[in-house]
């Protein structure tokens, strides 16, 4: 998957030059066709001549639209920042930083969502399995407003005077580029000490209106020389219907991913049991903020089973009840999915293991855990830290509390500062005492038990809200009602929030401390740095909810505005 996103970026880098270039005067016959994906009451189609162009035994495909008015949309949205295709991609390979550095000091920046919406203004990026073992990669694509003949030669004229080996081609009588990028060392095996380098190269083709892009000429021949157009055959089985059919409607989806993952893992039966999934779906949607669905499709095998609850999965109400006003991040997670990972925790570390098991014990009486932070008000704290607090639902509360109490002492003990704390019993009014434990810094946890719920905090104030009962209802009614329509749609796996203003006014604090106290690298500096702290506020809320949902493995993310905003 990694080599997928990496040739994707190689890809977007080099073509970004077609949409600045001055010399690149020609232009497309006609405006790019945008790609209609259309949904009918019995089948889900893609409606994409260039998609009919890939071969025929693609197991996976990515179609991209930038010319899809919801991507306009999103580009003029808020959330535009972070709305690229290149934002989708790794930037860790020295090769790719290499070709963004390149054409950035030409004047050209692949970063820019607004270029790559004119370059891939119709895309597909296809995998498929030819004559190697490993899959082979390519794309084809329609620019708008640019013809590929004219790309390819503002990339020559780019790459002229660098050290990027630039080479035409010649391919079923059109002409194109390789590009060499870098040199790896050769897989097959050689006497050690004695691997010869091997060119990596890309292989792009110009053949009218359509740009081909692939690491191989045979991948770009197979596209090219295809007899029947037709879209992979994929497209037509069960799997494909199920899980493209809840996606989000054509008018609002500028994104359509599919993967065949059973294929990916090798042809046959053998090849499928290899992973707890069979097939995944994916798109990328904007109405009024942007949002993704990945639903996938879980193999009938026991690894699914052993990760993977299906049957009685709890609801989230009574740990989202006491969740504060505004977290400024929230998470929960169903109880059997937890004892899932205890149980492998259990297997990995040995039965026999006694600390672990024991402190481990309460999570069978778990049904549903809790994470919220908030931002500590002003004065609360000398440190920009957030409050925490830490919430389970369970069967048997007080014994959850003296096992949660004696995995605190444990985990204390092994510090030296830390070691010799003891818990107390607080009396905070009206017949209710916290179990405190303090720290010679000042930092406590206050733990306590209403009801089934479980509860430690990190200040005394969490704590007694919770207790107390005035924190109930205050997360519902600070989110818009999208936010909490989503948590309303039943049993989910696990759930998340996240307050991006918030979070903006926690690392202003952060900067604020953080540069009287403690040196700050470059990287920091430039997280930390007032404009992106104000970027990051215009991100609103981040929602989601993991779900199994008509037999699949649903994962809903969206925007929305802060409550502040909301409209």
């Amino acid at each position: 998957m990694k080599r997928i996103l990496y040739f994707a970026l190689i890809t977007s880098s080099c073509f970004y030059l077609a949409a600045c270039g001055k010399s690149c005067e020609e232009k497309a016959t006609s405006n790019a066709p945008t790609i209609a994906l259309g949904t009918s009451d019995d089948t889900f189609t893609l409606e994409s001549d260039l998609l009919t162009r890939v071969p025929d035994e693609s197991f996976a495909f990515f179609v991209w639209q930038g010319a899809h008015p919801a991507y306009a949309r999103l580009l003029d949205s808020p959330w535009s920042e972070s709305s690229s295709l290149f934002s989708l991609l790794p930037s860790s390979q020295t090769e790719l930083t290499q070709i963004i550095e390149l054409l950035a000091a030409a004047g050209f920046d692949p970063r820019d969502p607004k270029v790559m919406a004119k370059i891939f203004a119709e895309a597909v990026f296809f995998v498929y399995r030819g004559e190697k073992p490993e899959p082979e990669f390519g794309v084809v694509f329609k620019p708008e407003g640019q013809v590929p003949a004219a790309i390819l030669t503002k990339i020559a004229e780019a790459t002229k005077d660098t050290s990027y080996l630039t080479e035409e081609i010649v391919i079923a009588g059109d002409t194109g580029l390789s590009i060499t990028v870098s040199k790896g060392e050769k897989t097959s095996p050689v006497p050690v000490g004695n691997k010869p380098e091997v060119d990596r190269k890309i292989f792009a083709i110009a053949q009218g209106d359509m740009g081909i892009i692939a690491l191989s000429k045979k991948t770009i021949e197979r596209v090219m020389e295809k007899e029947e157009l037709r879209q992979p055959a994929i497209v037509k089985t069960a799997e494909f219907q199920k899980l493209t059919k809840p996606l989000p409607g054509a008018t609002d989806r500028f994104v359509t991913g599919y993967v065949d993952i059973a294929s990916f893992y090798g042809s046959g039966e053998d090849g499928a049991e290899t992973s707890p999934l069979r097939a995944l779906s994916l798109s990328s949607s904007m109405t009024d903020a942007p949002q993704m669905d990945i639903f996938l499709l879980l193999n009938d095998n026991e690894l699914a089973k052993a990760f993977v609850p299906t049957d009685d999965v709890s609801r989230g109400d009574a740990i989202r009840a006491v969740v504060p006003s505004n977290p400024l991040f929230f998470l929960d997670v169903d109880g059997a999915a937890l004892k899932k990972v205890k149980s492998s925790l259990v297997s990995k570390y040995g039965a026999t293991d006694t600390e672990v098991t024991s402190n481990l014990a309460f999570i069978d009486s778990i049904s549903r855990f809790g994470l919220a932070a908030k931002v500590a008000p002003v004065g609360q704290s000398i440190l920009p830290i957030p409050e925490l607090l830490f919430l389970f639902d369970s069967s048997e509360p007080e014994a959850a509390i003296s096992q949660l109490k004696e995995l605190v002492s444990s985990g204390l003990k092994n510090t030296p500062m830390t070691a010799g704390l003891q818990w107390s019993e607080k009396d905070v009014g009206e017949g209710k005492t916290l179990n405190t434990i303090m720290s010679p810094l000042g930092f406590g946890i206050f733990l306590a038990s209403k009801d089934s719920l479980v509860f430690a905090a990190s200040t005394e104030a969490a704590a007694k809200a919770v207790l107390g009962g005035t924190s109930v209802g205050a997360f519902e009614k600070s989110v818009p009602s999208k936010v909490n329509s989503l948590f309303a749609l039943g049993s989910t796996l696990s759930s998340f929030h996240v307050d991006f203003s918030e979070l903006s006014s926690l690392l202003g604090n952060m900067g604020g401390v953080l540069a009287m106290y403690a040196p700050q690298d470059k990287n920091a500096q430039k997280m930390l740095a007032p404009e992106n702290v104000a970027s990051l506020k215009k991100m609103g809320l981040l929602s989601g909810s993991l779900r199994f949902e008509n037999d699949l493995l649903a994962l809903k993310a969206f925007y929305s505005k802060g409550p502040k905003t909301e409209s």
